[in-house]
């Protein structure tokens, strides 16, 4: 599966610097992956706003093109009070936590959980998670 991201962000949180830090070993990652027939790309955008900003969760998936989309929201303020291994957590559980709103789709045979859990072996891998799936919350009121 491919993967690609793009970022939303206050440069001063340097979750593009985290993010493209991990980004080629990710791809790698996922490159063999395979979670249906139908989803050949994934694809997510990194917002990280104030929660007067009211951000909305945006996700798609296009069978014509086989790509998921969706967004990884972080509060900003909340995010720039933690030290840069609980940024990272954050930014892990985060994206754990939204990736959830893929649920709602139906592609053929989609694989969810074991795409979920993928990328939180990935995470711990990486150190940026030090819990295992089962672990990870539902919410994460730490990041919003």
């Amino acid at each position: 599966m491919k993967y690609w991201n793009s970022f939303d962000i206050f440069f001063d949180t340097k979750l593009d610097i985290y993010w493209e830090g991990i980004q080629p070993d990710l791809e790698l990652h996922l490159a063999s992956k395979e979670y249906s027939p139908d989803v050949e790309a994934l694809n997510t955008i990194i917002n990280c706003s104030r929660r007067s900003q009211n951000f909305k969760h945006r996700s798609r998936f296009s069978r014509k093109e086989k790509n998921l989309f969706f967004d990884i929201i972080i509060d900003y303020d909340h995010y720039m009070s933690l030290k840069e291994q609980d940024q990272k957590k954050c930014i892990a559980l985060s994206f754990l936590k939204d990736m959830e709103i893929l649920r709602k789709y139906k592609p053929k045979d989609f694989r969810f959980e074991e795409m979920k859990l993928d990328f939180a072996l990935f995470f711990k891998r990486i150190q940026w998670l030090d819990t295992q799936l089962d672990e990870v919350p539902d919410t994460v009121p730490a990041c919003r």
